[in-house]
């Protein structure tokens, strides 16, 4: 199992770095108006996970079947619900546009996606939705 040391720095704050990787992550709890944001939302952070494995896994099958979607960009949407506070539903509308991509080429993209590790571990009461725009 591999280990990654998280910090708690007070004030709702954290500082993460991953072993071999020279930047620092940074994480900070709900902060109330006015007060300086100096680190990212947890929530945005697992939602962005979701999103940057999505399009590995799409960037993955692209190679081995040799076609191209560089360029590709998501837009990241989630809900939280309040009681008990988590993530309700995350929406990643992933971007492929300006490519010529058959029927066959856009299976593998959604059977890609789809096979992401990380929006895989997401609660099943978390409604998950992929949004393929061409």
């Amino acid at each position: 199992m591999d280990s990654t040391l998280v910090r708690y720095y007070g004030y709702l704050q954290t500082q993460t770095q991953q072993p071999g990787v020279d930047d620092l992550v940074y994480t900070q709890g709900h902060t109330p108006e006015g007060d300086p944001v100096v680190g990212h939302s947890p929530v945005r952070l697992v939602t962005i996970a979701a999103a940057g494995c999505v399009m590995s896994m799409i960037g993955h099958a692209a190679r081995v079947h040799e076609f191209d979607v560089e360029g590709m960009f998501t837009l990241v949407s989630h809900t939280m619900r309040s009681k008990p506070m988590r993530i309700a539903s995350i929406r990643l509308e992933i971007h492929i546009e300006g490519k010529s991509l058959g029927e066959k080429e856009r299976k593998i993209i959604d059977l890609a996606a789809r096979s992401c590790p990380v929006f895989a571990s997401l609660s099943p009461e978390v409604v998950k939705e992929l949004v393929f725009v061409y």
